[in-house]
């Protein structure tokens, strides 16, 4: 399966339902140039605070190949808790662990005050 995600990120985990594979996508900046020189992930990508983290949802339909992308709310996707289908209406709910910046040294910081604050969130997303 193939899945379009837009420019160079990064993508921390992803979630599947019946009908769909999920992944989060933060908003971050590149590098091209140093990335194209081989430098590492960290080196090239920064957390851009006015861009826009996405949902990506893939249909699992091998006949049907949609992608829906879906906008959040300025945060971004660290893990997926909980993923499901209502029924056989349209909508996906979404239970996701998000901060409120995306920062890849933050996991290494030793003092916890310094890393982006971690919330749960639950999304229920109409495709």
């Amino acid at each position: 399966m193939d899945v379009k995600v837009p420019g160079y990120t990064f993508l921390s985990d992803m979630a599947a339902t019946p009908r769909w594979f999920i992944i989060g996508a933060p908003a971050v900046s590149a590098d091209g140039i140093g990335a194209s020189l081989g430098k590492t992930m960290p080196e090239v990508l920064q957390g851009d605070p006015g861009g826009v983290s996405t949902l990506i949802f893939a249909s699992r339909d091998k006949n049907e190949k949609k992608e829906v992308t879906v906008p959040i709310d300025g945060v971004s996707v660290e893990e997926f808790a909980n993923a499901f289908e209502l029924d056989e209406s349209r909508r996906v709910i979404l239970d996701v662990v998000v901060a409120d910046s995306w920062d890849v040294g933050a996991c290494w910081k030793g003092d916890p005050s310094q890393r982006p604050r971690r919330r749960l969130v639950r999304y229920d997303v109409d495709l």
